[in-house]
């Protein structure tokens, strides 16, 4: 006869797993203005019904310490409180929150792949019944038919990059690693028309199919000549380049022509340019930084661009020694490259990523011990 204690530990584990597929779907909902609501709900969660599992040794609890530490000090410099600039601090405790139970990678594997079907089924509705929130257009490069899937997310690349952490646990986890879901993972991703995520998947496609690599190579050449002229105005679109150098106009505006020496040293401690800024520029209708390096500068100074370029590069240096060379440089090519396009150092993405590696070392660990 079975316990029913254990039929109770059975009922709270499908609880916990309900519960955990609920708020990584909303962690991904950043379109939607929800995505750090559902990351502080998931901290939460795991401090109070987790807490048992989640380790944090001195040294991690010194460095994160550092952390809060430097933003609460950069924000009394500049007397300035915003809540995204402690964004970091939380994001780290997420990374060890999420990557301390097995069971996390597992149940977010299933929602991220519903996640991107729902989101596949909604872009491919609009080609029909026109747009909705899932998707955008590419009218701005002269191509307004065309609509690219950006799910619930607040760009196409960020998208992507989910697509891309689907496409790496899948490899990873997965006895059949070419399967249905694979194809329509990879179709979403394409369906993004979003050049930065397709090179990164050709990036973990040279390092885990060569053989889906080729085809995917060849099937784009055939495709190119086929729509040679369309697939040119779109690759060789240079209006994207154009507005990201037109965006940084504000940057030089409000970083390098209005600071001190302790301004460039601890930034403004804010990642949007102030009203004044706004009216001098031409794209004045974002005021946002999309670039990784010109938004660590203006919003944690040289110290801070200097602690992000220090800590990546020991990560992606340490994945490399331990032997995780794939992680190494698809996480390399991650951090410093595609960051400089748009930068998800504010979005979930950037933490989900890293917790996901880490969790994914985990389990790698764990299946060659069993």
């Amino acid at each position: 006869m079975l316990s029913p204690f254990r039929d109770f530990s059975l009922i709270n584990k499908r609880i916990d797993s309900i519960l955990i597929f609920f708020i990584c779907f909303g962690l991904l909902c950043s379109g939607l203005g929800i995505d750090k609501v559902f990351l502080f709900g998931f901290i939460l969660f795991s401090l109070f019904f987790k807490y048992n599992q989640i380790q944090f040794d001195i040294r991690k609890a010194i460095f994160i310490s550092l952390v809060i530490s430097y933003i609460f000090m950069i924000s009394v410099f500049n007397g300035s409180f915003k809540p995204i600039v402690f964004y970091p601090f939380f994001g780290l405790i997420f990374i060890e929150a999420f990557q301390s139970t097995r069971d996390n990678i597992r149940v977010f594997k299933k929602m991220l792949f519903i996640y991107i079907l729902i989101s596949l089924f909604f872009g491919i509705a609009s080609y029909f019944f026109g747009g909705n929130i899932f998707v955008t257009t590419l009218a701005e490069k002269g191509l307004p038919f065309i609509k690219p899937i950006l799910g619930l997310t607040t760009t196409v690349q960020t998208f992507g990059t989910l697509c891309v952490l689907w496409l790496l646990i899948n490899f990873e986890s997965e006895d059949k690693k070419i399967s249905y879901k694979f194809f329509l993972v990879a179709f979403a991703l394409l369906m993004t028309f979003n050049r930065i995520s397709y090179i990164l998947f050709f990036v973990v496609l040279s390092l885990y199919s060569r053989f889906f690599l080729l085809s995917f190579f060849l099937s784009f050449i055939i495709i190119y000549i086929l729509f040679f002229e369309l697939i040119n105005s779109f690759i060789f679109n240079a209006s994207t380049l154009t507005s990201r150098s037109e965006l940084l106009q504000g940057f030089y505006i409000s970083f390098w022509n209005d600071n001190s020496f302790l301004g460039y040293l601890f930034g403004k401690a804010d990642n949007f340019y102030s009203p004044d800024v706004m009216r001098l520029v031409k794209w004045d209708h974002r005021a946002d930084i999309e670039n990784i390096y010109a938004m660590l500068l203006h919003t944690y100074g040289f110290l801070g661009l200097f602690f992000y370029l220090a800590l990546c590069s020991s990560f992606v240096l340490n994945l490399a020694i331990s032997g995780y060379v794939k992680f190494s440089l698809i996480t390399l090519f991650y951090l410093f490259f595609t960051q400089f396009f748009t930068q998800e150092f504010v979005t979930n993405n950037f933490y989900l990523y890293i917790a996901v590696i880490l969790s994914l070392i985990t389990y790698k660990n764990e299946s060659s011990n069993n």
